[in-house]
This record gives C-alpha cells, sequence and structure tokens, in this order.
C-alpha cells in the first residue's frame, strides 16, 4: 500500500542492454534513476517546507570556492 508511487519506467528485468551472443540483458538502469528521483522528492520537499518558513540547514559541496567556509 502506497500513498503515492514513483515509477521509474525501467523495463521488465531491469536490464537495459541486450547482448544477442549471450541472450540476455543486462545493465540495471533503477539504481541512477531512482536516485535521481530521491534527490528530486527532497528537493522538492525542502523547497515547500522552506516557502513556509523552515529554514533547512543544507551543505555547500566543498568542490565549490565557498563550500568549506559555508559548512563550517
Amino acid at each position: 500500500m502506497a500513498d503515492i508511487v514513483l515509477d521509474n519506467h525501467g523495463t521488465v528485468g531491469d536490464a537495459a542492454v541486450p547482448v544477442e551472443a549471450a541472450g540476455t540483458r543486462l545493465g540495471p538502469t533503477s539504481t541512477v534513476v531512482g536516485t535521481a528521483l530521491l534527490n528530486a522528492v527532497v528537493a522538492e520537499a525542502i523547497e515547500r517546507a522552506a516557502q513556509r518558513g523552515w529554514t533547512p540547514d543544507l551543505w555547500v559541496s566543498s568542490g565549490l570556492a565557498i563550500g568549506d567556509a559555508a559548512n563550517g
């Protein structure tokens, strides 16, 4: 049971690349698509909460010039 279902529209068997010589498929897509869906849900939830006045504690990538100072 679920109130909301996120369908990644993956292929049956979660394999994207046909390997004709082996008579099968490989190359699952569910991990990368699932991660993208999860990050989109988190970003939307934070955006909606911030619009309602909540100030979230967020980490800035240390790959950015301001990252380490912002996270200190």
